[in-house]
């Protein structure tokens, strides 16, 4: 059985993610635009950063940031 992964851990693994995105999405950039000549092949980088972030986002840790010190998941303040 595996512990959950660190806090740090997961911040690493998003950035590496993200400069794949970045790599992946140049490379798109560069092989279309030179098949066809156009620069809109570079709209490939954010279209693909947007993708990957829907499988990558934790709307968890979004809300853990928002609510404040004293409250639980629930929302309700510590009794």
């Amino acid at each position: 059985m595996s512990s959950p992964s660190s806090p740090a851990r997961s911040r690493i693994h998003r950035l590496v993610l993200f400069v794949a995105c970045i790599c992946i999405g140049v490379l798109v950039g560069i092989i279309g635009s030179r098949i066809t000549g156009s620069d809109h092949w570079y709209l490939a980088i954010p279209a693909l950063l947007a993708v990957v972030w829907l499988f990558v986002a934790d709307p968890n840790e979004c809300q853990r940031c928002s609510q404040p010190a004293g409250t639980k998941d629930s929302g309700k303040p510590d009794a």
